[in-house]
């Protein structure tokens, strides 16, 4: 999509402002004329003579300077540096002012430094393809135009400014243009902030109404570094707060990172950060200990594809955790929009996020169609996974979580189809937890293999439902081609009730083992090749015609699988453990199966097995309940097992012989 005309017109009258500005100062040329390395209003330093104020400064030559500022009342409109390694201080506590938004040039190639505080109320913008390193504790704040704060490559490409070694930035306050990298035609700039800071002393402070983050506008390659144990505050002053990357169409492969332990950042209320907004290949990563905190995370949530949201964590020591915190404005989506395909957000290696809220004006969303349903249509192979051990994915809300779809509104609310091939896959271990949450799958009943996939074969895999007010609870595969697959996964019931329903199927690729201490049912169609284990006190009940034809097991003293069809595999073993109950309420039909083990035991008795209201010749009630029976194949004696198969042996070797 073309940039807005909103976007364009900023861009234009920023870019229109700084060349105005420019064009009422002069240039004064440091030559340390007389000798004193200081920058004052007094010595002769500047071409021969004292320095007057609302000028711009160079520094040049071909050695660096070391130039300090050692009085008080120095103003600048601007600063160049066309030497490498220049580098401005202060003593006795004394400031550079900067006014008439000021630019500050670094060649490139070169390197500058400035460790002395900067003051002033236009903001500063960094250009000239260098690098420009800030060390000192400095304080902007916005000018009247709104769109006045750090800005770093406006006018060129390939700048980068270091917040480092004590240096801060603060109170940049009333703009809406906090923080801007990278304009429409000028990318590859980068921000590093590394300063340690805390929320008292924040290393970089954005306040003020309407206050925001541009990183990529319409241009790629441009990043942002938290890091070193920094701190980045965002404080909610009113209007809309949002830290945007990748924001147009063409704005691709822009990054923002927060690495390592005690580096965070930190958004006030009802503010948002947009991954791809409508760009490609953009990326979050919160890695290695790091925090960050936003009341809305969307990705790709307005056409943009490839797009992607990464937590990385360290271990069970040192997770990394997202939280998305707030009430009527929390929000979660990913790939929302026609076109918004691809785009991802991965949990890895003991990575965690939060997500509490308890509106229902927003969404929580893989492919759906936005806040409100205000898109057209959902995107298309997004998808959430959490992976490894000690990954987790827990949310609470008032909303369910949607696969394929959008649900908006207190419950029923209004409940639409959006993508398709959406997925949510957990596996080697994470963890989806879904508390008073339910989850919706969706996808088109015609196209499309929209699926939640539990487990890969490697450790155990989780995800626990439980229930939202007026919505169905648990996992609700709304379309046939809605599939909740596992393998090697534990599904929890986390309320009573519904704990798979719909259209759709459960696919048993491996081992499922579902745990309910509550009544629970599944009543969509349960195949495949894989077991099923009933965990837990509670009843978990059956109610379809299934055709898994793996084994089942109960392993809970008190906890009953009830069957409602006589659907057993002919060859799976069925398996009871402390007096884990089969409720065979199959209206007293009888079910084959390969083997019966009771408590680990096989029984070899020959003939039904039931309960004592069910007619079987072997009657057991500490194991079963119903008037259904089971059939047992015979069972073959070890000594005949064993001859039978030294015979087939025999004549092997015959056949080899001839």
């Amino acid at each position: 999509m073309k940039p807005s005309r909103s976007a364009l017109f900023l861009a234009g009258s920023l870019t229109a402002f700084l060349a105005s500005a420019s064009t009422q100062a002069s240039n004064l040329t440091w030559d340390n004329g007389a000798a004193t390395g200081a920058w004052n209003l007094t010595d002769a330093n500047f071409g021969g003579s004292a320095w007057t104020n609302g000028n711009t400064a160079v520094f040049g030559g071909s050695d660096a300077s070391t130039v300090t500022i050692n009085a008080s009342g120095v103003s600048a409109a601007g600063l160049t540096f066309s030497a490498n390694n220049d580098v401005i201080t202060q003593s006795g506590g004394n400031t550079l002012t900067l006014t008439s938004i000021p630019v500050v040039t670094v060649g490139s190639g070169l390197t500058a430094t400035i460790n002395s505080p900067l003051v002033g109320v236009d903001g500063i913008d960094v250009e000239g393809s260098g690098v420009l390193n800030l060390g000192g504790v400095s304080t902007l704040s916005g000018g009247t135009n709104g769109f006045l704060g750090l800005r770093v490559g406006v006018t060129s490409s390939g700048n980068t400014v270091n917040l480092s070694n004590g240096g801060t930035l603060g109170t940049i306050d009333a703009n809406r243009r906090s923080l801007y990298i990278g304009n429409s035609a000028f990318g590859s700039n980068s921000v590093v902030i590394s300063t340690p800071g805390t929320s008292l002393a924040p290393t970089f402070n954005v306040s003020g109404n309407g206050a925001q983050m541009f990183l990529g506008a319409s241009s790629s390659s441009n990043s942002l570094l938290v890091n070193n144990g920094a701190y980045v505050a965002q404080t909610n002053g009113g209007g809309t707060n949002t830290w945007s990357i990748g924001i147009n169409s063409g704005a691709n492969s822009n990054s923002f990172t927060i690495d390592g332990a005690n580096s965070q950042v930190v958004f006030g209320s009802n503010q948002i950060l947009d991954v791809g907004k409508a760009g490609n290949s953009n990326s979050f990563t919160v890695s290695n200990g790091g925090f960050f905190r936003s009341s809305r995370l969307g990705v790709g949530d307005a056409g943009g594809s490839f797009n992607s949201a990464t937590v990385i964590g360290t271990g069970a020591a040192n997770s990394t955790i997202v939280t998305l915190s707030g009430t009527s404005n929390n929000a979660f989506e990913i790939g929302s929009g026609s076109g918004a395909n691809s785009n991802y957000v991965s949990v890895q290696a003991g990575g965690v996020i939060n997500i509490t809220g308890t509106g229902t004006s927003r969404n929580y969303s893989i492919g759906g169609k936005g806040q409100q349903n205000t898109q057209t249509a959902g995107g298309d192979s997004n998808y959430l996974e959490v992976t490894g051990t000690n990954s987790a994915f827990n949310m609470t809300a008032a909303l369910p979580l949607t696969l394929g779809g959008t649900a908006t509104g207190a419950g029923p609310g209004t409940v639409t189809d959006g993508g398709n091939n959406n997925h949510i896959n957990i596996s080697s271990g994470g963890t989806i937890t879904l508390t008073s949450t339910s989850l919706y799958v969706f996808g088109s009943t015609s196209t499309g293999n929209t699926s939640v996939n539990l487990g890969n074969g490697i450790g155990t895999s989780t995800l626990t439902v439980g229930a939202t007010a007026g919505y169905t609870a648990g996992v609700y595969l709304s379309n046939a081609n809605g599939a909740l697959n596992i393998n090697s996964g534990r599904l929890i019931a986390g309320a009573a009730g519904a704990l798979v329903s719909g259209a759709g199927t459960v696919d048993l690729l491996g081992a499922a083992n579902i745990s309910t201490a509550f009544a629970s049912s599944i009543s969509t169609v349960i195949t495949g090749a894989g077991s099923l284990t009933k965990e837990g006190s509670g009843t978990l009940d059956l109610t379809n015609l299934n055709s898994y034809t793996g084994d089942t097991t109960v392993t809970t003293t008190g906890g009953v699988l009830k069957m409602e069809n006589a659907c057993l595999s002919d060859i799976g073993k069925v398996n009871l453990f402390n007096g884990g109950k089969l409720n065979l309420n199959t209206g007293g039909a009888t079910d084959t199966i390969g083997a019966l083990y009771l408590d680990g035991v096989l029984q070899t008795a020959a003939g039904t097995w039931g309960s004592s209201s069910s007619g079987a010749a072997n009657q057991n009630d500490t194991y079963f309940s119903g008037t259904g029976k089971l059939l047992v194949a015979a069972v073959p004696e070890p000594t005949v097992a064993l001859l039978g198969g030294l015979g087939l042996l025999g004549l092997l070797r015959r056949r080899r012989g001839a």
